[in-house]
């Protein structure tokens, strides 16, 4: 099969389960759940523009984010929309921070913007700030950075336009993981990360991956089915402990993101992708970038799966979905090239499999976000 009739099937298939996607949107609208029609009709604008002009890299992956932006950026919706409001007022009329929810850091910066900017504008300059961060990381770490943006956009969208703290480590966190992988000073990466804890508590995790980044370690995967299935042992044992004795209170009483789960919607997508990254990962000999890359994604979700608190390891490892959008095309590309880290000639061959298999389950996850997350709906523009 030629590489064109590959493409060719893929962009078929794409259409076509975008299309089955539009038709639960429809049912869902019918129900209980209120998903607004936007969110689909921008999907259904940049998915046409990947699958139509994704062969002009730059230009593809500029008109997408510009959309992104004028679309949520300028939008009044997110889960914590709200949430962050109260905390910018807060700051602007001078409560103290010991009595305000959030990290030192990130409370300076809302102090700084709040005198001289509304709540709104300052949404659009922090968001917009962090998003051309992240975008500039994607852009150098992706082999293909417009179809990792999409799957950052049906993935985590919430973070995109709702966890300004938690968004704002991630973009730091993609930069310092380019930074590392480039062979760059190793100090500024890490310098980076640790500040970024200080946004949000989150960039600690962040900070480790640079550090492990920067170490020189076996980072072969063997016998990943047993470590998989170790861990969703652990994780059984572990809330039956946490049920049992009273470990749960204790933690509960230091964090209010404690949530004890067994199992859940976005736990069971997390085990779905990772054991996709795992299966396709064995079919090409990955460069050591991406096999070291991944190696430290994998680890960090066997971490998730173990720990039964759910909410909690949820938010602190956030970074492993965003690694997954850089992995995605990273391993679907096969290994013929010739320049080190994450950077592809122009001789590679598609396995579209994975990426169609992923986008599956984050359209599921995207269609699960907008049906039972609050502030997605009605969708409320700034502007008009």
């Amino acid at each position: 099969m030629t590489l064109l009739k590959a493409n060719q099937k893929y962009n078929i298939c794409l259409v076509a389960v975008f299309a089955a996607a539009t038709v639960a949107l429809c049912l869902f609208n019918i129900g209980t759940f209120k998903i607004s029609p936007v969110y689909f009709v921008f999907l259904a604008i940049i998915l046409m523009l990947y699958l139509f002009a994704r062969e002009r890299k730059t230009a593809c992956f500029i008109s997408v984010l510009s959309l992104f932006f004028v679309f949520f950026i300028c939008s009044e919706n997110g889960p914590d929309y709200a949430n962050y409001g109260g905390i910018f007022d807060m700051v602007k009329t001078g409560v103290d921070f010991g009595s305000i929810h959030g990290e030192t850091l990130y409370l300076l910066i809302n102090k700084f913007f709040s005198s001289f900017l509304s709540y709104n504008a300052f949404r659009v300059v922090f968001l917009g700030a962090f998003t051309f961060l992240y975008a500039y990381s994607a852009y150098k770490l992706s082999p293909d950075p417009t179809y990792s943006f999409i799957l950052t956009f049906l993935g985590l969208i919430v973070y995109l336009i709702s966890a300004y703290r938690q968004f704002a480590v991630c973009a730091i966190a993609l930069y310092s993981v380019w930074l590392a992988l480039g062979r760059r000073k190793k100090f500024l990466p890490a310098a980076l990360c640790a500040v970024s804890v200080f946004i949000h508590g989150s960039g600690i995790i962040s900070l480790a991956i640079v550090i492990c980044l920067c170490l020189k370690f076996n980072c072969k995967i063997k016998h990943g089915y047993v470590l998989l299935s170790a861990a969703l042992a652990a994780r059984a044992m572990l809330y039956v402990l946490f049920k049992t004795f009273p470990v749960e209170s204790l933690v509960s009483s230091v964090t209010v993101y404690t949530e004890l789960k067994l199992f859940s919607f976005g736990f069971l997508s997390r085990i779905a992708e990772c054991l996709l990254l795992w299966i396709y990962s064995r079919r090409v000999n990955l460069n050591p970038a991406t096999q070291k890359l991944f190696f430290i994604y994998f680890w960090l979700t066997l971490l998730y799966i173990v720990v039964p608190y759910e909410f909690l390891m949820a938010r602190l490892l956030i970074i492993c979905r965003f690694l997954a959008t850089i992995l995605v095309p990273a391993i679907s590309l096969s290994e013929q090239t010739t320049k080190s880290g994450l950077f592809l000639t122009k001789s590679y061959a598609v396995k579209n499999e994975l990426r169609i298999l992923f986008f599956i389950v984050y359209l599921v996850l995207f269609i699960y976000q907008l049906g039972f997350q609050s502030g997605y709906f009605p969708y409320i523009h700034m502007f008009f």
